[in-house]
């Protein structure tokens, strides 16, 4: 899925993102005053409802992780990575848990590191650059949650849908 679309595709691509014409200078929304974006700003960094496959699919209450429960989730948790199902078992410290698989991304209509690496979107964009949402990211032996250059909004990247704690 890329961020901020309502539907998988076949292949993910600039010329066929929603938010975009072609070009990682010019998106039509979410743009941020970064130097670089070629249209006028509206200043959104979070994901509209509308806009949220979470919300969209499973309805109010559902959503796209924030980019800090994903620090948390990262930095809060034991991970315990799991070679035959390949992923991680991510245990809270509440002691429950859930197994988040190794997904890898879509670049155009290829599946890059489909069960050694993990993308998951969060709902926000990248602060430095209009064309770049933040996102979770592992491998077997390391797990981080930060900005990362391999992950342009238009790549087709894994969601893991959160609701609101009760």
């Amino acid at each position: 899925m890329a961020w901020g679309e309502l539907e998988p595709k076949d292949t993910y691509t600039l010329d066929n993102y929603r938010f975009g014409d072609g070009n990682f200078f010019s998106p039509n929304k979410y743009i941020v005053e970064t130097g670089e974006s070629q249209t006028e700003t509206d200043h959104k960094r979070i994901l509209d409802d509308t806009d949220d496959i979470a919300t969209v699919t499973l309805g109010d209450g559902w959503r796209l992780p924030t980019y800090t429960e994903i620090g948390e989730l990262a930095e809060k948790c034991q991970w315990k990575w799991d070679e035959t199902k390949k992923g991680y078992t991510v245990t809270g410290p509440n002691g429950n848990s859930i197994f988040i698989p190794a997904t890898g991304y879509y670049n155009e209509d290829t599946l890059y590191s489909g069960d050694t690496e993990g993308y998951y979107w969060s709902n926000e964009l990248d602060l430095y650059q209009t064309d770049y949402a933040r996102t979770l990211r592992f491998t077997p032996r390391i797990v981080h949650h930060q900005n990362f250059y391999e992950t342009p909004r238009d790549m087709g990247l894994a969601v893991c849908a959160v609701s609101p704690r009760p």
